[in-house]
């Protein structure tokens, strides 16, 4: 759970003791920082004027070990990894710095697992395209599509 607090540290720990006692069998931990907190693979912190923003995150033990494109694999599997890489990128970096600097570090990632330049520029032409805040909407599904399941007896 990713929570950002705004009360002072103190206020925090009771928050952290009265949560936790709440049920014997849970336990919550925290990590929390004045700079910022990995959650996923985000890294999320704020700028001087208190806005929330984001960047990616990768563990340090992260080998970005891309499926080749050598692979088995049907074309659109290895098409689709350079393009969602690039959305991935995208989507999680609010500011255009960070972007630029991830743009570039997984094009270098893809192209060392034998991608061509070519479909990882094509792929990250293709995601910039998108508007970023529309990706964060809710989609809903106005199909008429019938759940069957299956009655076995």
């Amino acid at each position: 759970v990713y929570m950002p607090w705004v009360g002072t540290e103190i206020e925090l720990n009771q928050f952290m003791d009265w949560l936790n006692s709440i049920h014997e069998c849970l336990k919550f931990t925290v990590n929390h920082s004045t700079n910022g907190v990995e959650f996923l693979d985000l890294f999320v912190y704020s700028d001087e004027s208190n806005t929330l923003h984001t960047k990616l995150y990768s563990k340090p033990s992260d080998t970005f070990c891309y499926l080749v494109p050598s692979s088995c694999h049907k074309t659109h599997v290895i098409e689709n990894i350079p393009y969602n890489t690039a959305r991935r990128v995208v989507l999680n970096n609010s500011q255009i710095e960070n972007y630029n600097k991830d743009k570039e570090l997984f094009t270098d990632h893809l192209i060392k697992r034998g991608y061509h330049n070519d479909i990882v520029s094509n792929a990250f032409h293709r995601a910039e395209q998108l508007d970023r805040k529309s990706m964060y909407q809710l989609k809903t599904d106005n199909s008429n599509t019938k759940v069957c399941t299956p009655l076995v007896m």
